[in-house]
């Protein structure tokens, strides 16, 4: 007989156990891992989907193939047949962030305007925003400056950056090239 134990929290399994069992480490797959497997899978379903829109499918997937797989079927059912799915389609349909309100926000931060930031995310949280995905969303395009910062500009990071349309990702780029204490605080 063979049995498989699963667990998230090792360390509170006990030693006899663990001491008669092979261990196997698994990870997240990385975005591009996740990217290639929803390629295949929308050329095999012969479904048109922009490339942004995989992008957000794959961040939002958490390192989780069938989280993404499970994703891609939803933004599949809910859209017309024959129809491209652009990234803002599947922005509507998570309820994602749109980044020009965090890059809005981000002025707000780096210009030390915090009596406007606080107003600014009232007004998120009156629309109906999940302030959770603005918090998500926000970290996510902090990163993304930040690598922007590190890497010296956008052809030197545009094959690490995703999730951005290029207008984007230029916006972000202006916001570390003017502001660039507040990105790198060392």
């Amino acid at each position: 007989a063979i049995f498989v134990l699963a667990t998230t929290e090792l360390h509170k399994m006990i030693p006899t156990i663990i001491s008669r069992c092979q261990h196997f480490d698994f990870r997240k797959l990385t975005l591009p891992e996740i990217l290639k497997r929803l390629e295949i899978i929308c050329q095999k379903e012969g479904a048109k989907i922009e490339r942004a829109a995989l992008e957000l499918i794959a961040i939002n997937s958490g390192g989780s193939i069938r989280d993404a797989e499970s994703l891609l079927d939803q933004v599949l059912t809910f859209t017309a047949t024959g129809q491209e799915i652009k990234a803002q389609d599947l922005k509507d349909l998570l309820g994602l962030v749109e980044i020009t309100l965090i890059g809005q926000f981000c002025e707000f931060l780096f210009q030390k305007k915090s009596k406007e930031a606080i107003g600014f995310l009232n007004q998120i949280a009156d629309r109906g925003q999940d302030l959770q995905e603005f918090a998500k969303s926000l970290i996510n395009y902090l990163r993304q400056g930040l690598i922007l910062k590190i890497m010296g500009g956008i052809e030197a990071a545009n094959s690490i950056i995703t999730g951005l349309t290029r207008e984007e990702i230029q916006k972000l780029e202006n916001q570390v090239r003017t502001n660039p204490k507040q990105i790198i605080p060392y």
